[in-house]
């Protein structure tokens, strides 16, 4: 599946609004890529879905590529496993860079000290 969006994906000229690849059975490779290739889609993408995949994500790399996606509006990481580590998934100031209006991480363990 994710080798049919990679081209779709690297094209500039593609100006996706929305990803939907929940429950797409993505592994931790799987979902790190499939992030690394949407980040040439940053200028145009408002709604990320990535829910109920097993994979786990890596926080260092997954805060490097959700900062740039400043126009995001809907972000759904539900039953989404993180990797090892104190760093929260998303910095205080890239939160508040995004026009977000939807955010859903249920089934996400959060810690909130």
């Amino acid at each position: 599946m994710l080798i049919l969006l990679v081209p779709a994906l690297d094209e500039i000229s593609s100006r996706l609004r929305a990803l939907e690849c929940a429950n797409c059975h993505l592994n931790d490779r799987g979902i790190m890529q499939l992030l690394g290739h949407m980040e040439r889609q940053n200028a145009t993408l408002e709604a990320i879905n990535i829910a109920d995949n097993p994979g786990k994500v890596h926080v260092e790399r997954f805060q490097v590529s959700m900062s740039r996606f400043a126009r995001i509006r809907r972000l759904d990481l539900s039953r989404i496993t993180k990797t090892f580590g104190d760093e929260p998934l998303f910095k205080p100031e890239v939160m508040l860079s995004w026009k977000l209006e939807e955010l859903n991480m249920n089934g996400v363990p959060v810690s909130l000290l």
